[in-house]
Formats: structure tokens, sequence, C-alpha cells
């Protein structure tokens, strides 16, 4: 889902209270804030000369003491300084102190209002805390060992459980807090501790809670800087602002003294100047459409998904090069296939692997050649560790220096890479093993679809039925398309690939990220069921209408 501009101008009154509320701290000055001694005899010096490098709220503070008057955030009414978000995480550090947050707290927060998404996270950083971002979903807070949930949202129906509320008054030093010297952050007592827990998807099961370190985060920083155009760089980006792709993009922006677009706008994206725009194949396709900017931006990465050849062609004409980018929160981005525009007019693809191995390899480990499908591994210097409380998931996909993401793919005789499907998005259909990824690129190359996902529908004492869920473009008979679309399966594995169940939808879902939400099909079709009371026609066969609930 692409998040609105809403999220601002919602905000954008208390926003601007808070800002003219934080209390001055003097920036230019060296001894704006300071790092406390470690009992383990690691330290982090006062003033600025800053000891604790991996430490990211320190690295943001002190890159921010260098340009406290730039922007930081470029919003659609004016601009965030460096200045102003340095002293925003201060405020908000001082107030979780207040609170009791410390080494062995874990705050998640909510909102919608990307001062405060920054500015709490480099709070956290400061006072040696691990931060989550805020969730209705009780369990999964509870496994991520939330000690504190605080929330922009001031109604108390809608805010999370047993939250705190987040206001202007966080832009003013608590009450008594001593303000004459220097404010003082604990920091991190060892670079490996828990910093940021990232969700994974959760896809194929319950969503599994990453923690990323302090030194893993700093690396990846390290990564990203050397991938930003210049110094200074503009970003864009469409996912949520507390996700991992978005914030790992915009720690790396500002520590570097870059800015942050937070307009999704293509017409400002080209106004302001943007060097990178970034979100999923879907997210890009639903705020550019048919447009082409007036002028062509350097560069726009695609994550959580990879977009087809008509729409890289589509958006070449509007950047110089798209990326289709290969990642995870586990595994960090390891490679990106570029694509740039030849003058006579073919597309050029170059695969550029990110100071990682990207290997693929058959079920006992063992090197594939070239052109052959296998299970994916990736090792780098950057991978998170594993899983919180999840051992067996963590022994399953960190092993011996190596992430396992679950995907299946190739490397091509050309050098390019491409991912062919999921180890877990196999259908075993009578003997007949089909790749679901497979199956849903053929049913989004037919004529007519927006958008399709197929999925296994369970049946109680009968065996999982073969199912999709398609959007069709309203310019085009549904009958026909669903036809093209059978004939285009059958083409490619036979009977079997044909689901016995097209449901028509607006839009199938996908996670934030733009992959298939297999398990969000499923329950859909579950709660249609269980409803009974209402038929809704998704979809059907030529000839007669699905009801998608038998």
């Amino acid at each position: 889902m692409i998040h609105s501009q809403r999220r601002f101008s919602n905000h954008c009154a208390e926003r601007q209270r808070i800002r003219s509320a934080v209390p001055g701290v003097d920036l230019t000055r060296s001894e704006h804030y300071a790092l406390e001694c470690r009992p383990s005899g690691k330290t982090a010096v006062s003033g600025g000369s800053l000891e604790q490098d991996f430490n990211v709220g320190g690295a943001y503070l002190k890159s921010a003491s260098q340009r406290p008057s730039e922007p930081a955030i470029l919003v659609e009414d004016g601009a965030i300084s460096h200045g102003e978000l340095a002293s925003a995480s201060i405020s908000m550090a001082r107030h979780m102190r207040r609170l009791g947050v410390g080494w062995n707290s874990t705050v998640a927060l909510r909102s919608d209002d990307l001062v405060v998404v920054l500015a709490g996270l480099f709070a956290t950083a400061l006072l040696g805390a691990r931060w989550i971002n805020g969730d209705a979903n009780t369990d999964l807070m509870r496994r991520a060992g939330v000690t504190l949930a605080l929330d922009t949202d001031p109604d108390p129906a809608t805010q999370l459980s047993g939250s705190v509320l987040v206001d202007a008054r966080w832009g003013q030093p608590p009450k008594g807090a001593q303000t004459t010297e220097p404010p003082v952050f604990p920091g991190y007592g060892s670079p490996d501790d828990i910093w940021m827990i990232g969700k994974t998807s959760g896809t194929t099961g319950t969503p599994k809670l990453v923690g990323l370190s302090p030194r893993v985060v700093s690396l990846r920083n390290q990564e990203n800087f050397r991938r930003f155009a210049r110094p200074g760089v503009r970003i864009a980006g469409l996912f949520p602002f507390g996700t991992g792709p978005f914030l790992s993009r915009a720690i790396s922006c500002l520590v570097a003294g870059g800015q942050i677009v937070t307009s999704i706008d293509p017409d400002r994206w080209v106004a302001q100047k943007v060097d990178l725009v970034f979100g999923s194949p879907r997210q890009i396709e639903a705020v550019l459409g048919a447009r082409v900017l007036p002028d062509r931006l350097p560069l726009v990465q695609l994550s959580g998904g990879t977009a087809p050849e008509s729409q890289v062609r589509h958006l070449l004409r509007s950047f110089e090069v798209v990326a289709n980018g290969y990642g995870s929160t586990e595994g960090f981005n390891c490679l990106a296939v570029n694509h740039t525009l030849a003058e006579d007019g073919t597309i050029r693809r170059q695969t550029v692997v990110n100071n990682a191995l990207v290997q693929i390899v058959d079920g006992e480990d063992r090197p594939l050649p070239v052109g052959a499908e296998g299970i994916v591994r990736i090792s780098n210097a950057h991978l998170a560790s594993g899983y919180i409380d999840a051992p067996a998931a963590s022994a399953a996909a960190f092993r011996d220096g190596w992430f396992y993401p679950g995907d299946l793919g190739r490397w091509t005789e050309h050098g390019d890479f491409e991912v062919t499907g999921r180890v877990n998005d196999q259908f075993n259909l009578g003997g007949v093993k089909l790749n679901a990824v497979l199956l849903d690129h053929t049913m989004q190359s037919v004529a007519g679809i927006e958008d399709a996902i197929c999925f296994m529908l369970p049946r109680e004492g009968q065996p999982d039925r073969l199912s999709a869920m398609v959007a069709i473009s309203p310019e085009y008979a549904a009958p026909d398309v669903l036809g093209e679309v059978r004939i285009a399966l059958m083409r490619l594995a036979g009977k079997p690939a044909v689901p016995e169940r097209f449901l028509q939808v607006d839009r199938p879902p996908r996670t934030p990220t733009g992959k298939p939400d297999r398990q969000a099909c499923v329950a859909m079709v579950q709660a249609a069921r269980a409803r009974r009371r209402e038929t809704v026609a998704l979809g059907f066969h030529p000839g007669r209408t699905t009801d998608w609930t038998t």
C-alpha cells in the first residue's frame, strides 16, 4: 500500500509546534551532547569527538552539527533542518529516559510523522535501547519484548495498546530536566547489541523478528554511501516511514548530510532534483502510471518484486537507470540488476553485486553451474545474526556464515541474476511441481491483466485447490482475458497449471514491500466463506459467475 501525503498534512500543525518548542540545542558547538563511558571500558567521548562510531544516533548528531541550517526533510510546506531534527532527537531521548528507557528497554514507536519516526529512532540509539516500528499486533509486540509503546495518534480508541502519547510536550525538556549542561547519553555497551528490530513479511507464516546491531546498521550505511550519487543526496521513497526499506536509505541519507523528499508527487521529484526514487514495482506504477517525467531523473530503485520488461522500458523514459534490487532485512541489498537504454532503443542489463557473495546451490549446499536453478544463499559482512526467540528458524536460515532467504534462482550465461521462485512456493499438483512465481508472471503477461497472484486454497476433506486472484483492466472483457490466461498457462505447464478458480478483485493482496501475500488471499476467501450471508462475485469462468465462498 502506498502511504499518502496525508501522513504529513494531518500532523503539520502539530509538527510545527513541536519544532518551535525544541529547546535550541546549539549544534554548531562541539559540546552539544555527550555519550557516557561504559562499564565494559568501551568509551564514547563527549564534545563530538566520537569514538562510538557504530552508534548511528551519535553519528547523526555529529553530522548534523556540521550542517545545522541545511534541510534534512523537504515537505510540501517547507523544510526541517538537520539542526531541528537533531534537536528533536535529543528532546525525545530526554523524554524516553524520563520514562525509564535504557539498555534493557525496547521501544515500539508508531507515527506517520517522519520527524517523530526518525527522532525517535535516533533517540533509542543514544540511550542504548532497542527500537521496533509500532504494530497493533500485540503478540508481535510481546515477542519483541516491548517495554514502552509510543504513539502520535491522539485518539485513545485507536492508539497502540498501553501506549504513551507523543505530542508537542515532547519538544520541550521534561519537567525538572537539567538544561544548563549538555545532555549525556549512555549509548550501547557493545556494537553487537540489538538496536533495530525488523519484521519479515510473514507471507509464509508468522512474521519473524530480525535483530540488527549498531555495527550491522553502520556497515550497511557504508554500503549505501558508496551507492549515493553525490554528497547531499536527495531521496524520495514510497515505502511507509517505519519500514526497513525506507529507514535503511533514510538513515544513510541523513548521516551523509543528504535530504529526504516526502512528496509522492513525481512533479515535485523533478522540481527538487531528486537523485534516487525507490519503491516496489506496484507502488511506482500506482504513482507514475503512464506519465513520463519532463526531465529524466538519475535512478529509480525497485525492490520487493521484479518489474516486468514493459514497466522497465516505460520507466527508462523518466529515469536514466532502472535498478531491480535484490535483498532482505536479514541480508541487506545484495545486488541490483541495472537497466539502461541503448542508443538503438534496446535495454541493456548489468548485474552489480554489492560486496556480497550470491551463490546458487543444491539441497546439499553444492554450488550449481551457470544456468541451473537452485537455492539462493548470501554472504556478506553485514548479515543479521539471526531471528529473535526463533532458534529453529535461525538455524535453518543462517548457516556457516550464509543466509538462505528461501528463494530459488539462477545465474544466466550473460552474468545476470534471476529469481525464479520461492522454495516454499512450489506447488505439487498430482505429482507435477509448479512454481508459484512463474505462474504469477505468466498470468501478468496477458493483455488486460493488471495483477495476478496464485495460491493454494485449503478444502476440508479434499485436496487443496489451485486458485488465483486477478485484477482485470476495465477496458477488457473479463471472459476473453481469462480465456487467454488459461491458454498461456496451458502452454507453460499443461492442465495442472490452470487454476480451478479465478477470483476477480480490484487489487490482489501484497505485502508493504510489494511481494505476493498468498496467505492473505487464502484469508480473504476463508473470511467470505465464514460470512456466507453475502456472495461477492470476484471473478468467474466464462459463462458463469464464480461464488468465492464455495
